[in-house]
């Protein structure tokens, strides 16, 4: 318990350090350099994993959604920031999520790691997230930005549910896809730092 409460005081603490309210110099030219700026950017409980480039508020400006692992506890979720630019080489993280991806082991078997990219096509993101060994669950979260409202919104949850293991119910190595929508009353309505 005593543990819990550290990592959540030493979260909470990182939270409020690099904020919304920060500025950082990022230099996107040189990718060796983008990931140190980075590393130090997203908070001393956090190391990163994956950025990934692209216009996410469709301004014509190149952002950058961050993946962060907590170097406090493995066990902990992914922690995702969006890095929005705000002139040039100026950077502010405006939203953050730590409930969309799971941890390092959290795949199940067979696959361990969970996430497997980050994908960004003008105004939408998405996170691909992987489950499972022979019985694998492909999850894609997709956010999309409201011009109107100024901010990235829930624009679809899809599950796809195969088996790609020849087994007694899988003779013949066919791989059968089931595709499943969730929470489609809270496409367009729930924001990305809510999604749970």
């Amino acid at each position: 318990m005593e543990k819990i409460i550290k990592i959540i005081f030493c979260l909470i603490i990182s939270n409020n350090i690099f904020g919304q309210n920060s500025v950082f110099e990022l230099n996107l030219n040189d990718k060796s350099k983008l990931k140190n700026e980075l590393s130090k950017s997203i908070g001393e409980n956090w190391n990163l994993l994956e950025y990934t480039i692209g216009d996410i508020n469709n301004d014509k400006k190149e952002d950058i959604i961050v993946i962060g692992n907590s170097s406090i506890d493995k066990e902990l979720n992914r922690k995702i920031y969006l890095f929005i630019n705000q002139n040039g080489n100026k950077f502010k993280i405006l939203a953050t999520n730590n409930n969309i991806i799971e941890c390092a082991e959290c795949g199940g078997a067979g696959v361990g790691e969970p996430y497997q990219q980050t994908i960004i096509k003008k105004k939408y993101f998405s996170f691909e997230i992987l489950y499972g060994s022979c019985e694998k669950t492909k999850v894609t979260i997709t956010f999309k930005y409201d011009i109107k409202r100024n901010w990235w919104f829930l624009h679809k949850s899809v599950n796809q549910d195969y088996n790609n293991c020849v087994n007694n119910e899988n003779t013949n190595a066919e791989i059968k896809i089931t595709t499943t929508e969730n929470n489609k009353s809270e496409y367009g309505k729930l924001r990305f730092e809510n999604y749970k």
